[in-house]
């Protein structure tokens, strides 16, 4: 009998660990692991694995075989993108961060003293529809934000909006978020205290808080703009501002905007 064995490279991004007849390898998109059958061995080097055939046998020719495409595909399987990299780091810190408030490190696997996090605003949306000044009031809780809008916002609240814009159309931003015609938000202007109905109020709020999003994702009041007027990818090659006209295309874009803060690009 002949022994034979070929080794198989890893890529950079994946780990491998060999145990008796079972190989593991974790990557970026996927934990995997194989059991080697008795015709074969697996033996980790410093670039990857050494796949040891052990007899001259048809089968054990067979599974050696077989085995060294199987992990071949497991690599590449859970390897990723560069994209899915950095999205899979920024997964990992928010993730050990969170076990660290409950009072557990996943890296360490210390128990560490529990501090409890400083209170935040459950929503900043309010600010972008002119705050406490424009509203009256402050948007503390879900139900407060429940009763404004039961209330109708102030015209004023929608110029707040309208007025932070500096690429977007202000009448088309109206029209696609609110079904306000470009008259209508012109005659608005001499009546800033009149309620909007509840059907506009709480368009109105949907805007905000979706635009209260995408300014945490891009940083900045033009980088968000810009992104509403460009078609993406991720919406079907649709311009975020053409599908905040209705309630489903705004979830679609909500969404898509929780997956980017996620760090998750796909």
């Amino acid at each position: 009998m002949t022994t034979k064995s070929r080794k198989i490279s890893i890529p950079a991004t994946v780990r491998l660990s060999v145990r008796g007849q079972q190989v593991r390898v974790l990557g970026t998109n996927d934990d995997r692991s194989i059991n080697i059958g008795d015709f074969a061995k697996a033996r980790k080097t410093a670039q990857g694995v050494e796949i040891e055939r052990t007899s001259d046998s048809k089968q054990a020719l067979a599974e050696w075989g077989v085995t060294r495409s199987l992990l071949k595909n497991m690599f590449k399987g859970v390897a990723g993108t560069a994209l899915e990299s950095k999205a899979a780091e920024v997964r990992k810190r928010r993730y050990d961060v969170l076990s660290k408030r409950l009072g557990q490190s996943v890296l360490s696997g210390k128990t560490v003293a529990f501090k409890p996090s400083p209170r935040r605003k459950w929503s900043t949306a309010e600010s972008v529809i002119g705050g406490k000044e424009v509203l009256g009031r402050t948007l503390s809780t879900p139900l407060d934000a429940h009763r404004a809008i039961e209330d109708g916002f102030p015209n004023s609240a929608m110029h707040a909006l309208v007025d932070g814009f500096s690429i977007l159309d202000p009448s088309v931003v109206v029209d696609k978020a609110l079904g306000i015609s470009t008259r209508t938000l012109q005659r608005s202007r001499e009546h800033p205290n009149k309620k909007l109905s509840i059907e506009q109020s709480s368009r109105l709020w949907a805007t905000a808080e979706l635009i209260e999003t995408a300014l945490r994702v891009f940083g900045n009041q033009e980088a968000v703009e810009r992104w509403m007027m460009q078609p993406a990818i991720g919406l079907d090659d649709q311009r975020p501002i053409d599908l905040i006209a209705t309630s489903a295309g705004s979830d679609v874009v909500r969404t898509f905007l929780n997956r980017l803060d996620y760090g998750v690009y796909t």
